[in-house]
């Protein structure tokens, strides 16, 4: 209201500013924030509801692609949606061409499973049952480490297993007489029975036939030697001189010479050989007479020649 003054009289004349009723004033500044927060996060709720529909579809559509795809066997033409039934397929229908690959083994309870751990090296093709199999086999064919090593010569292997044949065979550390059933012989250990068996007794099947020429062997390891010599292949390297051999067991005989180590030892008399065929010449030339006594203790109609028994390891 606006009071005027004229004359004596006092008029009160009405303010013409309209009133602007409760209900359509402007709201205060905390209510509209608080509309505008609540906008906000519905919008957002939606996108991200949209986002997760959005991406189970997605991962749904890949799982059904992926559920599509099949696989096809390496040896024939049967295709396969998993591994379970590929595995199973392999087993029954290629066991014998896994078994030559070395991709077989036998499980403690006796399941067959397939070696599916690979080597991590380029250009090696081996498969193990598990990743400690493959460490293993890194540092010892790979690197060349041999952790385990003789306390009484010294001598160094890569696998417990040898330095414990080794301590039987050559140090008698078992003191054991083992009769083998099939010839009568005594070892004295049964590393040494083991080794008598494979070399003596067991059949031998010449399954490795040279790509090159008419080659036969059964063992594998004098099979990709004699591959070497068709191709050239020198992948065996000596550590002192860097010159190279198609063979480990042609580099462990150069070795020796720079090394000076003779474990090839007579029987008869003191002297020692880096070589066994070395050896077995010594015995020949000089220890005849002895070699036929020998075999007339033992029993045996072995010709002088034939003295792989009387070898030392």
């Amino acid at each position: 209201m606006i009071e005027a003054e004229q004359g004596q009289e006092s008029l009160i004349v009405p303010d013409t500013k309209k009133e602007t009723p409760q209900s359509i004033q402007d709201p205060p500044n905390s209510i509209i924030h608080s509309d505008i927060n609540s906008v906000n996060h519905s919008k957002q709720k939606k996108k991200s509801t949209k986002i997760r529909i959005k991406k189970s579809s997605k991962i749904k559509s890949e799982r059904k692609r992926g559920a599509n795809v099949k696989t096809k066997c390496d040896y024939c033409d049967m295709m396969f949606d998993s591994f379970n039934p590929k595995r199973a397929h392999y087993i029954g229908c290629h066991y014998d061409l896994l078994k030559d690959k070395e991709l077989i083994c036998t499980t403690q309870d006796g399941k067959i499973q397939m070696k599916r751990h690979l080597c991590s090296v380029e250009g090696c093709d081996k498969a193990f049952r598990d990743n400690g199999e493959v460490l293993v086999h890194v540092n010892v064919v790979h690197k060349n480490i041999k952790n385990y090593v003789c306390e009484i010569c010294s001598k160094a292997f890569k696998y417990n297993r040898n330095l414990s044949n080794h301590m039987d065979i050559v140090h008698d550390r078992s003191k054991e007489s083992i009769m083998c059933v099939q010839c009568g012989d005594i070892l004295n250990s049964k590393a040494a029975l083991h080794s008598h068996n494979i070399i003596k007794h067991r059949t031998k099947v010449y399954r490795f036939q040279c790509k090159y020429c008419d080659y036969k062997t059964y063992a594998k390891p004098q099979f990709v030697e004699h591959e070497r010599s068709h191709t050239g292949e020198k992948p065996e390297i000596c550590q002192w001189c860097g010159k190279g051999f198609n063979g480990k067991a042609t580099l462990r005989n150069h070795e020796r010479l720079h090394t000076g180590e003779k474990p090839f030892k007579c029987k008869v008399c003191t002297s020692a050989f880096a070589q066994r065929t070395s050896l077995k010449v010594h015995m020949n030339s000089h220890h005849k007479n002895w070699i036929k006594e020998e075999n007339k203790l033992d029993g045996h109609s072995v010709l002088v020649g034939d003295i792989n028994s009387l070898v030392a390891s």
